[in-house]
């Protein structure tokens, strides 16, 4: 089973997106930037020179950027290809098997690749949460005041 095609279609401008219920604005010092899923074969129902994509990934490139000039620590999440339907659990009967054993579809989309210093964590579930170690960084980041994203962080399986 693959993933259905996704007619082109345009990102949402400001003006169609709903009002902030908040007044909040984000700390450097306690942000990160999640990067969840843009591997090959999530973005391969998309036409490659069409929005949402285009715009999705130029977006993420602006936002990868003030991240790093903030020094915010970027972290991507990636499913390992070829999982058994054992490890792909109830994914498995909505989804089907998931990312094939190919290093193309299991990459990150070349646009918007780690760069050195991003963190990289396996993911097994929907959640970046479920068996990697996002909270503890998270939590590591909180309780110190001079992050230092040096580390590629690989959860187990």
């Amino acid at each position: 089973m693959s993933l259905p095609a996704v007619p082109p279609y345009p990102m949402p401008r400001p003006g169609d997106l709903p009002a902030n219920r908040v007044d909040w604005t984000v700390d450097p010092d306690r942000a990160v930037l999640l990067v969840h899923d843009l591997q090959n074969h999530f973005l391969a129902p998309f036409d490659d020179g069409a929005e949402p994509l285009t715009a999705l990934l130029a977006n993420l490139n602006r936002l990868r950027k003030e991240a790093a000039r903030l020094g915010v620590p970027v972290v991507y999440t990636a499913q390992p290809g070829g999982q058994t339907p054992e490890q792909r659990g109830l994914q498995q009967d909505f989804w089907g098997p998931g990312v094939p054993d190919d290093p193309r579809a299991v990459a990150i989309a070349d646009a918007v690749a780690p760069e050195p210093g991003d963190i990289r964590l396996t993911k097994w579930k929907y959640s970046a949460f479920v068996r990697t170690d996002l909270l503890e960084l998270l939590r590591e980041q909180a309780a110190t005041s001079s992050w230092s994203p040096a580390c590629t962080r690989t959860s187990g399986s």
